[in-house]
């Protein structure tokens, strides 16, 4: 059998923000140490900026600290420098994650087949003591020493069991005194704090979301069609919805600025595949528009949201100013020249599908590449971070590449015959002409508002 080692991870919560501050924040001081730059930090740990600062605060919050000092920009620009807490903090972490780890026994001993003492010692020592330790036994089988006894003391104490509910003997028959009890005086009837938790279905741009699920799975059959644009909308539709969820539940507000942001996502996501849907004459004109006013109804109270967010308790759903009063114009993407010509590509392939009547298996990869090309522009594009922008960018231009190779490999193979793909491989070049220039405008944006602003205020 092979040998089997326990693995530790230390992280820290309180009651109302539950991992505050584990390795992955560690990772991010060390970063900024490191630069003396947060943007610099979490492109090195492939983050956006928005997390990485929404995570410092929430770590800020948690220990009741100034971990990090930020300067605006001048001639030298902008800096992120950590505070005297905060390399406290890295140095206390790290030795105590050592400490930890170090009092851990690596000798894990899982008997399947009986034993005169299969046991597994953990040690677990957070504060003086002559005796913390944890025992605990692993035994599936009968066995004459069992090592029963279970007990954690995380206090001072010559008895490493100082409570006795703390100890349980398989072999001690049950009593009140022997065995943990729930509290006389806890209530199980009380709803108070889950009324706080599950008030989503108060929110209108809740019942706004299951609403346009209903109206989109009357309009669609997935099981119809193959196209990777069904399994798409009904991921990103879903996404909506859970996200939102999700964000209501969150006690800090950038934690539900984070889900907010996932979810008005989603919402771009969903009208670019409206848009596919039409061009494959899966859905009438009509059934076109109507979803799409559905979702930039979503779209304007989820920007309501999100610029309230910060003004807890109150909610404030109000429609946010979005879109153009052109009707045959509903979200900002619409409006780019390498989303529309990103359009013109599905076009093209719509022609090479049925001209040619190839069969879905040898169209599947280029189905799946253009719909990642259009999908990651009308997302990118409704992000706010220059890092989001940008990420999407690049999954964009990639799926461009391959979507390129995709049209060598089935000519290659001979699936399509009597056709040139020139004019499809045109329209990719020109589409990864645009995604690559938008990438250096903001990347240039990125460098002047940090040259200007500092970092502080960089997203």
């Amino acid at each position: 059998m092979k040998k089997i080692i326990p693995k530790i991870k230390v992280w820290f919560s309180t009651e109302d923000s539950e991992g505050f501050f584990g390795e992955g924040k560690c990772r991010l001081l060390r970063e900024i140490k490191l630069s003396g730059s947060l943007s610099a930090a979490a492109e090195k740990l492939n983050i956006s900026y928005r997390k990485a600062w929404g995570d410092l605060k929430k770590a800020e919050q948690g220990f009741g600290v100034k971990l990090i000092e930020t300067t605006r920009g001048g001639q030298g620009g902008g800096r992120t420098l950590i505070t005297e807490e905060g390399e406290k903090l890295l140095e206390k972490y790290t030795e105590f994650k050592s400490e930890v780890k170090g009092n851990t026994n690596p000798n894990l001993c899982l008997n399947l087949n009986p034993s005169p003492n299969p046991c597994l010692n953990l040690c677990l020592n957070l504060n003086p003591s002559p005796n913390p330790c944890l025992n605990l036994c692993l035994n599936q089988n009968p066995s004459p020493n069992p090592c029963p006894n279970l007990c954690l003391n995380q206090n001072p104490s010559p008895n490493p069991c100082p409570n006795p509910n703390l100890s349980i003997n398989p072999n001690q028959t049950p009593s009140a005194s022997s065995n943990p009890t729930i509290p006389s005086n806890l209530n199980l009837n009380k709803t108070k704090d889950m009324k706080k938790k599950i008030n989503h279905e108060q929110l209108s741009v809740y019942q706004k979301s299951i609403a346009f699920v209903a109206s989109l799975n009357n309009v669609i059959n997935s099981k119809q069609h193959p196209f990777a644009v069904y399994d798409q909308i009904h991921r990103a539709s879903e996404s909506i919805v859970m996200n939102l969820v999700q964000a209501n539940s969150m006690p800090l507000s950038d934690s539900r600025l984070n889900r907010l942001d996932y979810s008005l996502g989603s919402t771009f996501e969903c009208a670019a595949c409206i848009d596919i849907l039409k061009i494959w004459e899966l859905i009438s004109d009509d059934h076109q528009k109507s979803l799409k006013t559905q979702l930039q109804t979503i779209c304007k109270m989820l920007i309501g949201l999100k610029k309230n967010v910060h003004k807890a308790p109150q909610v404030n759903e109000q429609e946010n100013e979005y879109g153009s009063t052109n009707n045959n114009v509903f979200f900002h993407h619409e409006k780019m020249q390498v989303y529309m010509k990103s359009i013109e590509y599905i076009c093209l392939l719509k022609s090479i599908f049925q001209l040619q009547q190839m069969s879905y298996n040898n169209f599947r990869s280029l189905d799946k590449y253009s719909v990642s090309i259009i999908l990651n522009i009308a997302e990118g594009n409704g992000r706010y971070s220059f890092l989001d922008h940008r990420r999407f960018l690049s999954i964009a231009m990639t799926a461009t590449l391959k979507s390129s190779a995709s049209l060598d490999l089935i000519v290659a193979k001979n699936i399509i015959s009597n056709i040139s793909v020139e004019k499809e491989k045109q329209c990719l070049k020109e589409i990864y002409s645009m995604l690559f220039k938008l990438d250096e405008y903001w990347g240039r944006m990125k460098d002047e508002r940090k040259e200007r602003l500092g970092e502080e205020n960089l997203d």
